[in-house]
């Protein structure tokens, strides 16, 4: 009966996140009538910068980490 966890894994998952970023690019198209903005996928591309500075953010964050555990036990 735990019918929470199958539709949280449905929702969340790589092809729905796609399918919404694709909608959400068609909502914002539909508001300009610029043509090279519609060009420009700005969902994606916004996505993207975020996945590669938490990406950045956590590589700092791990060498740190590595040169704390190595000066604790020199």
């Amino acid at each position: 009966m735990d019918v929470i966890t199958p539709m949280a894994e449905s929702l969340f998952n790589d092809d729905m996140k796609d399918l919404s970023m694709d909608f959400l690019e068609l909502g914002l198209d539909s508001i300009t009538d610029n043509e090279i903005l519609r060009e420009i996928p700005i969902v994606k591309t916004v996505c993207a910068i975020k996945k590669t500075s938490i990406a950045i953010k956590e590589k700092f964050l791990l060498r740190k980490s590595g040169r704390y555990i190595v000066c604790c036990f020199h």
